[in-house]
């Protein structure tokens, strides 16, 4: 089963504590209303602009069943978004500062990851990155580098950072928002670097390397036991909560050939 973000949040309520977001926030089974809060959409009043809807496209990278949809009014603000304080904090190392979003949105703008609310005398910082691609799923990628050796415990997105003034709303699609915290595996080869995060792994694990076609999971013994197989893709989150814990191998194929690395399934 999905990791569920609703167990998460209570669970880091339950603590009463600072928690590090080990896995990828997804919208399985509704997600929690209270935590995302909207900012800068338009002019009517309260009506909130975002909902927990079926993935309208399970054919590209991402097959999640639940994503977030949120709607840019035309009468928005350049800078519209939202923003949560509940995730737990947020801190980047040499090691770990990458932020990954899937994305799909009906037009080629701007989007934005601000982390705000440090606690560790670091700076408020924002990074853009534009999505290349229009109504299919893109998994985007923010190298938080200057925030470095720093925690924050607000994360913010504009899904559609635009100039001024704005000229057209939009609907972006937002799903598995992976924390740069969790431990990475980097392998590089000549055809590219393979990224596996978190791992160890409990629940969901991204991966990344150019041009996907095939991934295979592979026990101690060389023996194939899952197979995930797709269009080309530069990156993919894989459920795998249901593996026994132990060390395996992970496989990548494309037109470069094939990669291996190990991870560890908690």
């Amino acid at each position: 089963m999905k990791k569920i973000f609703t167990l998460l949040f209570l669970t880091i309520i339950a603590l009463g504590v600072k928690a590090q977001l080990v896995a990828p926030i997804t919208f399985e089974d509704g997600g929690n209303d209270s935590i995302w809060i909207e900012f800068a959409n338009g002019n009517d009043g309260n009506t909130r602009h975002w909902e927990i809807t079926e993935n309208p496209d399970k054919t590209g990278i991402n097959q999640s069943d639940s994503v977030m949809m949120f709607t840019v009014l035309d009468d928005a603000t350049t800078y519209v978004g939202f923003y949560t304080d509940s995730i737990g904090s947020i801190e980047f190392t040499d090691e770990a500062h990458t932020l990954t979003i899937m994305i799909m949105k009906n037009v080629s703008t701007k989007t934005t990851v601000k982390m705000e609310r440090p606690f560790n005398s670091g700076a408020v910082t924002s990074v853009d990155v534009v999505n290349n691609l229009t109504d299919q799923w893109e998994l985007l990628t923010f190298d938080m580098t200057p925030c470095i050796g720093y925690g924050y415990d607000r994360f913010t997105f504009f899904p559609d950072h635009v100039a001024s003034p704005r000229t057209q709303g939009c609907v972006a699609y937002i799903d598995n928002i992976a924390n740069a915290t969790a431990p990475t595996s980097i392998a590089n080869f000549k055809q590219g670097r393979l990224q596996l995060f978190p791992n160890p792994v409990e629940n969901r694990m991204a991966v990344q390397f150019p041009g996907m076609t095939n991934i295979r999971i592979s026990d101690l013994l060389g023996k194939t036991i899952r197979t995930f197989e797709y269009s080309k893709s530069n990156g993919r989150v894989l459920e795998l909560s249901d593996l026994h814990s132990g060390i395996y191998f992970l496989t990548v194929d494309s037109d470069s050939g094939s990669h291996t690395v190990k991870f560890l399934k908690k």
